[in-house]
């Protein structure tokens, strides 16, 4: 099997930050997260002109579901429809897409 690729040493960054920086400073060749984040730090960080963009398609795509205890059943409805509501005025895609939630 070849490598389309030189071996590298991968290491972690703690902030989503630190990761951005790190790449804008070349070093490191690749920052993995969602769009949402990595968008917002391109525009926190002011690295709209800098070269850094997202790859497509994106490595994976997946659903996120809330689960709540059996103790809390008889809010269960109120909580579907609370998160409905949610989707309906906003609300919910502003907090998805707010990286200080994530």
């Amino acid at each position: 099997m070849s490598l389309l690729y030189e071996e590298k040493t991968t290491f972690p960054a703690f902030t989503h930050e630190d990761a951005f920086k790190q790449l804008f400073m070349g070093r490191g060749d690749l920052v993995i997260v969602n769009s949402d984040t990595g968008n917002a730090f391109i525009k926190e960080l002011n690295l709209a002109d800098s070269g850094i963009r997202m790859l497509e398609p994106p490595l994976v795509e997946f659903d996120l579901y809330p689960y709540i205890h059996k103790k809390h059943k008889a809010i269960a409805g109120k909580l579907a429809l609370t998160i409905k509501e949610m989707k309906e005025d906003g609300t919910y895609q502003r907090l998805i897409h707010n990286p200080a939630y994530e």
